[in-house]
């Protein structure tokens, strides 16, 4: 009966989004910020107690690979998925950290050059193309040109220079000392209250929640026209 009520509490919230999302197809992000070319959700869970969902809006443009990369492992699409993986890092008023994969690699890519002469990265990490798994893929790393200027926006971790992995964080404040070291690839447009939750956990010495805060569903939702950002 839990798991069903759980599953029920998903499909509510994912249906209310849907609703609440689904307009159109072409959003425009307001700020001088390039279009949202897709939409993508994260139901979050902290100790087993949902909290909420986290909506994030990707700029597909400018950042045509990091959200390929990000769409597919929301969808496990390529046999990896950020369902399952966990917030490792929460730093109040700079930022929050999820994505890590506990598979036993270090930095699950979906993306990349896509030729035969990809190579196994250094620790080994696994890239996903063409529904096989593959040594995680090197290409030239994009940028947006976009500043880390406010709270809600994401970027991809990039702990081995120019491979895509499945670690992003979420600004939970104005970071301009991130700008050139990360690359902003989208913006939380719904559920920055969550973010929020995530932020003001408990943590140790480095940072890491004390709770086990765990991504439990992940997916895409259709585009939606005049989103909006939630700050």
């Amino acid at each position: 009966m839990i798991a069903f009520d759980r599953v029920s509490v998903y499909l509510t919230a994912l249906a209310a989004a849907i609703a609440a999302l689904c307009v159109d197809a072409a959003a425009i992000a307001p700020n001088n910020e390039p279009a949202i070319t897709n939409i993508v959700y994260l139901t979050i869970e902290v100790n087993r107690v949902p909290i909420g969902n986290i909506t994030i809006g990707l700029f597909g443009d400018v950042m045509p690979k990091t959200a390929r990369n990000f769409v597919e492992l929301t969808e496990g699409s390529r046999g990896y998925s950020l369902m399952g993986s966990t917030f490792h890092k929460a730093v109040p008023n700079f930022l929050v950290s999820g994505g890590k994969i506990e598979a036993g690699q270090t930095n699950d890519s979906v993306s990349g050059r896509e030729n035969n002469d990809a190579k196994r990265g250094k620790d080994g990490e696994i890239g996903i193309l063409d529904n096989k798994l593959r040594p995680a893929l090197d290409f030239r790393k994009e940028s947006s040109g976009l500043k880390h200027s406010a709270p809600g926006l994401v970027s991809m971790l990039d702990p081995e220079h120019d491979k895509l992995g499945s670690q992003f964080i979420i600004t939970a404040a104005s970071a301009p000392f991130l700008d050139g070291q990360l690359t902003v690839f989208g913006m939380v447009i719904d559920g920055m209250k969550v973010v929020r939750t995530i932020e003001a956990l408990p943590t140790d010495s480095n940072h890491m929640p004390v709770a086990s805060v765990q991504i439990v569903s992940a997916g895409g939702i259709q585009l939606a026209k005049n989103t909006h950002r939630e700050l």
